[in-house]
């Protein structure tokens, strides 16, 4: 039976008139995996607007509200003791307040479906009280609730009152308060239900069964893949404005969901383009240049293509997954007489073949330039074809361009056996954009090795989508489980090889075990280190 009939039942026995309900957990949750997490957040965007940085935030946080608590007869804190407690300047802490009252409202999104069922109560004339252990002020709160919008009636704060659900003091000064039987409802079995009926308040306990965040795929888009996507596109803008560049175009397949992310960043942006461009598109106009006149037809249906695009004398962009820089260099090549345009490549990583086309200008890699940690680049190019698969367009790889009366099209495959991979990927999507859109990210750090995580250290529920997404290329799923028991060295031959896994660190987190997974890492780091 579902939390809201078990409510509908006790309600139509018994003459309640005051539903409670818990904030944290049962109307909204917060985005980061771990509170303290907000901290880190809080330094990252003090430091973006203050030329005199600070760091150790989040240790100097955690310690400051413990001492204020330490101090305090009352069973809870106010936002304001806290940050008299820190070792700053009185402005730097007036300004940290500041930045984790509006982080606090930016990082919180709602649980609909309690929030559908406490508006379907205020409507039959319920009274609905919000009781929250919190130290933030009534202000950051109450715009919390109307943010996500939450109706109510009375608002209870453990730090502005001084009582807590958790010592019991907050039920009791609410029962003081409201006149009526009250029911409560939330998440926490301690403080939300045993409390509440020690002090004689029916309780409901809310479950989050239904809640993506304990979806793996939305995890693995909302946790890992948005942040260091909102990262790389960040550096994208960068980029576009340090080179002078005219427009962007986000190259088909992978450039999709890039698109998206940038545009979400960018709203007003409007220089940005999702162009479905390929060398099954550029071979043969590129073999044409080279001498091949048995393509000029080709030749001739590219150029009229880029002229409608009206390229001439800009600086474009490409941005895509691209390792190796063959399709910036074939459009060089075959525009070299026709326009006057600059290409620049922007990829995650440059392969050794880029260097040599691109030693230096015109061909850039984020992970190259930026910040990160050990040994994620080298993950990155192992499980790229995974992560490809998670950036795509839900569609089949373009092919070539048809003029039909005169009108050019570009005639895409069919999707084939990779439709199986739409619906997981679509998950992963929705999520990372969901993330982009909130408006807040991890600082840079903490997006990279959330990252570098996920490609060499998957969970084994995460590790699962590579046996899940299918490569029409390959005629396979990206990994593909053993046949027999193997031994040490089959394991790892079997890793490396792009038959059975194109995502090496998943395949030995699902099929080995931590030993052969720590050997293999051990192999990996001395081939790239030493």
């Amino acid at each position: 039976m579902s939390l809201k009939n078990d409510i509908e039942i006790y309600l139509s026995h018994n003459d309640v008139s005051i539903v409670s309900f818990d904030l944290y957990g049962t109307l909204v949750r917060r985005i980061v995996d771990d509170p303290r997490l907000v901290f880190s957040i809080v330094e990252a965007r003090y430091n973006v607007k203050h030329k005199q940085s600070i760091i150790n935030f989040e240790r100097d946080r955690i310690h400051a509200e413990n001492k204020a608590r330490k101090g305090k007869n009352e069973e809870d804190v106010k936002i304001k003791e806290i940050y008299t407690n820190l070792p700053y300047k009185e402005s730097i802490c007036r300004n940290l307040m500041k930045i984790e009252k509006e982080v606090e409202v930016d990082v919180v999104l709602p649980i609909q479906e309690n929030i559908n069922l406490l508006k379907s109560l205020h409507d039959r004339g319920y009274q609905i009280i919000i009781t929250t252990d919190m130290y933030l002020d009534k202000g950051t709160i109450s715009k919390i609730l109307d943010n996500n919008g939450i109706d109510y009636d009375e608002l209870f704060i453990s730090g502005e009152i001084g009582l807590s659900k958790e010592a019991g003091g907050l039920y009791r000064y609410i029962l003081e308060t409201c006149s009526g039987k009250i029911i409560h409802i939330g998440d926490n079995s301690a403080k939300d239900v045993g409390m509440a009926e020690k002090y004689g308040i029916h309780a409901f306990q809310y479950k989050s069964q239904n809640d993506p965040f304990n979806d793996v795929s939305f995890g693995i888009g909302y946790k890992k893949v948005g942040p260091f996507l909102v990262c790389f596109c960040k550096w994208v803008g960068e980029k576009k404005k340090r080179e002078g560049i005219d427009e962007l175009w986000f190259v088909a397949r992978e450039g999709y969901l890039l698109k998206n992310i940038y545009e979400a960043l960018y709203p007003e942006e409007k220089s940005v383009r999702y162009v479905r461009l390929n060398k099954n598109i550029c071979l043969e106009p590129f073999s044409y240049v080279q001498g091949d006149s048995s393509s000029k037809e080709k030749y001739d249906i590219l150029i009229d293509f880029l002229k409608e695009q009206k390229i001439e004398g800009k600086t474009i962009g490409l941005v895509n997954n691209s390792m190796s820089g063959n399709l910036q260099n074939m459009l060089e090549v075959i525009t070299v007489d026709e326009f006057k345009t600059q290409f620049v490549g922007l990829q995650f990583v440059k392969s050794r073949n880029l260097y040599k086309l691109y030693p230096s200008q015109r061909s850039y890699g984020f992970l190259e330039e930026t910040r990160g940690v050990i040994g994620l680049k080298s993950s990155f190019k192992r499980s790229c074809i995974m992560f490809e698969h998670i950036l795509f367009e839900p569609c089949g790889t373009a092919l070539r361009i048809k003029r039909i009366d005169n009108v050019l099209n570009i005639e895409c495959d069919e999707q084939g056996e990779e439709k199986v991979n739409n619906k997981l990927v679509e998950k992963i999507q929705n999520s990372a954009l969901m993330y982009a859109n909130t408006g807040c990210s991890y600082n840079e750090v903490i997006s990279m090795r959330k990252f570098a995580g996920f490609l060499c250290n998957p969970l084994k529920e995460e590790a699962i989508i590579g046996t899940l997404l299918y490569d029409k290329d390959m005629h396979s799923h990206l990994i593909a489980p053993p046949q027999k028991r193997l031994g040490f060295l089959e394991m790892i031959k079997n890793a490396r090889s792009a038959k059975t896994a194109c995502w090496p660190d998943a395949y030995l987190v699902l099929y080995g075990n931590p030993i052969v997974k720590a050997l293999y890492d051990g192999l990996i780091f001395l081939r790239d280190y030493c």
